[in-house]
């Protein structure tokens, strides 16, 4: 998650102007995947119900910080 706060960082239009380069690491490609292998590898949870439950918790956050979790 390192790698995708730096990026957030420097697309904020007045930090990201301080900043010339960057370099990043990260094994996820996304939000998602993510957190779907986290919880595989915690709990035996299927994959519609992990969708669902993140469906559900990006409605709340989008609706209350207007932060998409599927843009992460």
């Amino acid at each position: 998650m390192g790698a995708v706060t730096s990026i957030l960082l420097a697309s904020d239009w007045e930090l990201g102007s301080l900043i010339h380069g960057m370099v990043l690491d990260s094994p996820f490609s996304c939000f998602k995947t993510m957190v779907e292998d986290i919880v595989r590898h915690q709990v035996k949870i299927p994959s519609c119900l992990i969708n669902g439950v993140l469906s559900l918790l990006n409605g709340t956050i989008k609706k209350k910080t207007g932060v998409n979790l599927k843009k992460i």
